[in-house]
């Protein structure tokens, strides 16, 4: 998270019920807000960060998916997403816990084009 304060981005971190002592620099919003906004705020954003909160392995959050749906790109340390068939460099900046993030990098991610959505994928599993 610390490179995204260097990149001079502005975040903002929406928590529930969820510490948050190491996001002390950034705006956080514990306020609860209703599922519509929710999504106002997702498709308004350049990008949309999610995170693995108990292991890598869990699985992925909702915010994939509709960040794929609202045509928004992705900054998460699911590593896991580097093998799945939506997966897309121009969509998605994947980086692993532990490895520092180069602000220049993420920079660079959000002013790039991106790819539109295949959308093919939104009817994965469905046979």
């Amino acid at each position: 998270m610390s490179a995204l304060k260097k990149a001079n981005l502005n975040v903002k971190i929406l928590l529930v019920d969820y510490p948050y002592s190491e996001l002390e620099d950034f705006k956080v919003d514990r306020e609860i807000v209703s599922y519509e906004n929710y999504l106002r705020l997702m498709s308004e954003s350049r990008a949309v960060i999610d995170l693995w909160r108990l292991a890598p392995g869990e699985g992925y959050s909702f915010r994939i998916s509709e960040a794929l749906t609202l045509n928004s790109k992705i900054i998460t340390n699911r590593t896991c997403i580097l093998n799945e068939p939506f997966y897309d460099a121009s969509r998605m900046f994947v980086f692993s816990e532990g490895n520092e993030i180069n602000p220049d990098a993420i920079k660079h991610f959000l002013i790039s084009p991106m790819k539109p959505v295949d959308k093919s994928i939104f009817s994965l599993g469905t046979n």
